[in-house]
């Protein structure tokens, strides 16, 4: 009787190891991941997975001279996390970089002004923005570029106090 209880406890517990193989991210697919491996005689190979909101690093090792396999896995967020604040700052330089090309080659002032508001939208993200400038002597912000919802508000004249830009003024 007793065997009998063992040998029913193996079997759930087979099923529910398999089920939870299966819908384990890092797990559900490392079968295949394996026979892939052993047919191209690949002996290691490392992947990153991201998982809700943490990303791992996970390596695979197949054991020589055996059916076996080592998986280890590490929480990588954190390097990610640091990947991609580099990469946002690489491409605020990279477009500062630009920017500043523009300058000392472009005649046409317009051209660059829009040319600064457009990329100043892409670094933040922004559909929408304006430039609106005081000449020298002048009483009135004019509006010089705009791009998406401020586009009409290009040639615009705003005197102090007078919206939202001229209160920062």
């Amino acid at each position: 009787m007793e065997r009998e209880d063992n040998q029913v406890q193996a079997a759930r517990y087979t099923l529910l190891s398999e089920v939870a193989l299966l819908s384990a991210p890092l797990l559900g697919n490392l079968p295949a991941i394996v026979e892939i491996m052993r047919k191209q005689g690949i002996r290691s190979q490392v992947r990153e997975k991201k998982v809700v909101n943490t990303w791992y690093q996970q390596v695979v090792h197949l054991v020589p001279n055996s059916e076996r396999f080592r998986s280890f896995v590490i929480d990588i967020t954190e390097r990610k996390r640091i990947e991609e604040a580099l990469q946002q700052q690489n491409d605020y330089l990279a477009a500062l970089n630009a920017t500043t090309l523009g300058l000392v080659s472009r005649l046409d002032l317009n051209e660059l002004l829009q040319d600064i508001v457009t990329r100043a939208g892409q670094l933040l993200g922004a559909q929408h923005g304006a430039l609106y400038l005081l000449e020298p002597g002048g009483e009135d912000l004019e509006g010089k570029v705009g791009i998406g919802a401020f586009i009409d508000g290009v040639g615009a004249r705003l005197k102090r106090g007078e919206g939202l830009t001229s209160q920062v003024w």
